[in-house]
């Protein structure tokens, strides 16, 4: 089927999305902008017009998905009466009480999943919420949050920076299509080596008799078991650094090499866990833009992204600059970035096939068994950290907070995003589904907070006495940070 016909096939990683959602685990990001004074939010008159227009120029904001529970799910555009009735829902106000937070927020967004289900097939992929307080005088909070069928995180923050700036509509290019998918656009075909280890640790193992298991697996990573509670609440804790915190964190970061703040953060990410839960093997994961206009991607919607998986043995003597620095190297090396893509490519790779054409069945196809007996399993993957980079802030916003569901596979999700006031970090977990000896992952929360503190304080000149803030150890970080664990 022809774009002409206003139908394409879901790309793998939309399809990837797709079967989340059928497991009844959709995953949806939001956006959340802070307004000091609620009265300052666009009104939904304003934001329902940039929204219609941006709905001309980017057709998955008004797609729609066939045959979701089958082998070939399709998109399609939602008619123009479709549309008109999208958008006079598009718009909603909820009213908030004096004492909410950023975090309440996120939890409202996120946990009210059911209308952004693709199931659903009522409404658009992706919604605007104003939230208000009964006073004027109060802060205020807008939400943009989509289902990441059609959108990655780069192209989410897009959108809302469009639809909060008057201006951004002139920025933006008509797309007469659909865009393309991720791999019609880049070779992501993995190399052999890289997919039969794939193949052989995700697919042949795990169906192994437990003592042949047991002795040619890969010795697991944190927490090393399966969850705890299943469908457990999600809970979610903001890191605020502001600006003069973060521009002493990279000017730290220089001093050792490290150009840029990811590195630094995902590096004490993985010291926060090695601190709190004692996790000695930890395996993290970078989602990485591949976003291209030259390849046809557009500025807005669709997924160009790749994934890279990373694995470390952590000991108390590692030091955390060097540590930092050799992850920076990495992350920007062509085996690295190679590696990404392929993890991607594997998606084509997982067994498929129709199990049950139930319109209430949560594994239609191969895809959804094989995620649902993932889910099952001991996390393949500790903590991930989805780092959106820099934005500026649009008219009247304060601050700006992005978060995604956390997948019931991946234990620890970290999201940042920077603004000219700083750095905003939310980190996403589920409610005892990983704890350890009386702590949770709220409790790694609070060190990490503590540990990116610590690696901020401003560094003393170097002398022969080479103080401990200079070039710590992790257990240098977990002492001299007071973290008693």
């Amino acid at each position: 089927m022809g774009q002409s016909d206003g139908i394409r096939l879901l790309g793998n990683y939309e399809r990837y999305s797709l079967a989340r959602d059928n497991t009844g685990n959709p995953q949806l990001i939001t956006y959340v902008g802070t307004y000091a004074l609620g009265s300052k939010i666009p009104l939904p008159q304003s934001l329902k017009l940039r929204a219609g227009k941006l709905i001309g120029k980017y057709p998955l904001l008004k797609g729609c998905i066939l045959d979701v529970k089958t082998t070939v799910p399709k998109w399609r555009y939602r008619s123009d009466g479709e549309v008109v009735s999208g958008l006079d829902t598009l718009v909603k106000d909820e009213h908030l009480d004096n004492q909410s937070s950023v975090e309440d927020v996120i939890a409202r967004e996120l946990d009210n999943n059911e209308e952004l289900r693709v199931s659903a097939n009522n409404t658009f992929l992706w919604r605007i919420v104003r939230y208000t307080t009964s006073s004027s005088d109060q802060p205020g909070y807008l939400a943009v949050t989509l289902n990441h069928v059609i959108s990655d995180g780069k192209s989410g923050l897009a959108l809302f920076d469009a639809l909060l700036n008057e201006t951004a509509d002139a920025q933006t290019s008509n797309e007469a299509t659909f865009p393309p998918s991720l791999e019609n656009t880049v070779d992501t075909r993995p190399g052999y080596r890289y997919m039969a280890n794939v193949i052989w640790t995700e697919l042949i193992v795990p169906k192994l008799p437990t003592y042949i298991a047991a002795s040619v697996r890969q010795a697991p990573c944190w927490p090393g078991r399966p969850p705890a509670v299943r469908n457990a609440l999600r809970c979610y804790k903001h890191i605020i650094l502001d600006s003069a915190t973060t521009a002493s964190l990279k000017a730290n970061g220089k001093r050792h090499r490290v150009n840029t703040l990811h590195p630094i953060l995902e590096t004490a990410a993985v010291v926060a866990l090695w601190i709190t839960f004692g996790a000695t093997e930890i395996a993290h994961n970078t989602p990485m833009s591949v976003r291209d206009v030259s390849r046809g991607h557009p500025l807005m919607t669709g997924n160009y992204v790749s994934n890279l998986e990373n694995r470390c043995s952590i000991r108390g003597e590692d030091d955390f600059w060097e540590k930092s620095c050799a992850f920076s190297t990495w992350l920007k090396s062509d085996v690295a970035q190679r590696q990404a893509i392929s993890a991607m490519g594997m998606l084509a790779h997982i067994p498929d096939g129709i199990n049950d054409l139930a319109l209430d069945s949560s594994t239609p196809t191969g895809w959804e068994s094989f995620l649902k007996d993932k889910m099952a399993r001991s996390p393949s993957t500790s903590l991930e950290v989805s780092n959106l980079g820099y934005t500026g802030l649009p008219p009247c916003v304060q601050g700006v907070t992005f978060a995604q569901t956390p997948s019931p596979a991946t234990p620890v999700v970290v999201n940042a995003v920077g603004t000219p006031n700083g750095l905003s970090l939310l980190v996403c977990w589920r409610d005892g589904a990983y704890g350890q000896d009386g702590l949770d992952v709220g409790d790694f929360a609070q060190v990490y907070e503590t540990v990116l503190g610590f690696l901020a304080q401003p560094e003393l000149e170097i002398d022969e006495a080479r103080d401990i803030r200079y070039h710590p150890t992790f257990a240098d970080i977990r002492r001299k940070a007071g973290i008693k664990r």
